[in-house]
């Protein structure tokens, strides 16, 4: 998953998709109001998990097991049945790359991407199921299968769409070329446009929804975090966001993008505000990224102890359970060693 950096003019048009969580929390315990007694802390409903997922050089980790893959990762996202990647040289040229996929066992390739190290790759996964969309020829596959459900890039815009969030069974996205504005900035940049266009899965259509009905369909589904938006003039309703935290003391701050400053994100579903902490002492790391889904309640952050290269990350990585609050350190980076994560830049 490729998520596009925030713009002014495409703040409205928005930041894409959201996000992966992990599995990790213990049976905490709280005193029953009739006995007094300690009673179990029900556990939240987390639906299906994923394994974590990173590669370091030609080498994919999922969950517990580790495969080679040759040429170095340079991107990799994750999927119910396993992890697409792209591998190449470091420096490799911008243009269409073989897109390959592992479940653990088979490396096979299932499509064809676009992009190059520097500039990223054109492929975005939904947090449940088994879907992947490649842009921007718009082509949907089935992970499961190995084989492309969709393909038609006569009905989206290409280059300049801006895909708002991806899911199992739909995918949202704005285009620029085909929707008139109706808000602009000072600059007279379009800070939202007048409607959105969904792909609907199961029926293989497309067809326009007003914003109200998009939020309302992103407010009912998991593993989705959300924000206002804090431009000016502010863009009504809330946007699915990969989020980016700055450290400080053991609190995770919630931040856009470009630096913007401290704003409240929000579980879609529940509207609660997600607050996480690290432990005192975990990492020297003051900016952490989110990486993936593992289940509804666990989201992989990514500390960096390095800002060395865009290319090349050396940092530790944490799961973070949304009930609690708590984050725990999962893997601690070594010097000299970079990962790639899913949805990292």
């Amino acid at each position: 998953m490729i998520r596009p950096r925030s713009t002014p003019g495409q703040r409205a048009a928005l930041a894409a998709i959201a996000v992966l969580l992990t599995a990790c929390s213990g049976n905490e315990t709280q005193p029953s109001p009739s006995t007094g007694r300690q009673e179990p802390v029900k556990e939240p409903d987390v639906g299906p998990t994923r394994p974590l997922a990173y590669a370091i050089g030609g080498t994919i980790h999922y969950g517990d097991r580790t495969i080679d893959v040759g040429e170095e990762v340079q991107f990799l996202t994750v999927t119910d049945d396993g992890v697409a990647f792209v591998r190449e040289p470091l420096r490799g040229q911008p243009g269409a790359k073989p897109l390959w996929f592992t479940d653990g066992s088979t490396v096979e390739r299932i499509g064809t991407t676009y992009g190059s190290p520097a500039r990223g790759y054109t492929v975005e996964a939904a947090d449940t199921g088994s879907l992947l969309m490649v842009r921007p020829s718009f082509v949907v596959i089935d992970t499961s299968t190995g084989l492309p459900i969709h393909r038609d890039s006569a009905s989206y815009g290409g280059t300049d769409v801006v895909v708002l969030s991806v899911h199992d069974d739909a995918i949202y996205w704005v285009d620029p070329a085909d929707t008139p504005c109706e808000l602009a900035d000072f600059y007279r940049e379009c800070l939202r446009y007048r409607w959105v266009v969904r792909y609907d899965v199961a029926a293989d259509s497309i067809a326009r929804w007003t914003w109200a009905r998009y939020d309302e369909d992103l407010r009912s589904r998991p593993r989705t975090i959300v924000g206002e938006d804090r431009g000016t003039p502010p863009v009504p309703g809330t946007f699915p966001m990969d989020p980016v935290f700055d450290r400080q003391g053991t609190d995770l701050i919630a931040r856009y993008y470009d630096g913007a400053g401290e704003f409240t994100l929000r579980e879609a579903r529940t509207g609660e505000p997600i607050r996480l902490r690290v432990p005192s002492g975990a990492t020297e790391a003051t900016r952490f990224e989110f990486s993936q889904w593992l289940d509804d309640d666990h989201l992989v952050l990514f500390a960096y102890t390095s800002f060395g290269s865009e290319l090349a990350d050396e940092g530790d990585i944490f799961v973070c359970a949304l009930s609690t609050g708590n984050c725990r350190l999962e893997l601690q980076g070594q010097p000299g060693t970079a990962y790639q994560l899913p949805s990292l830049d």
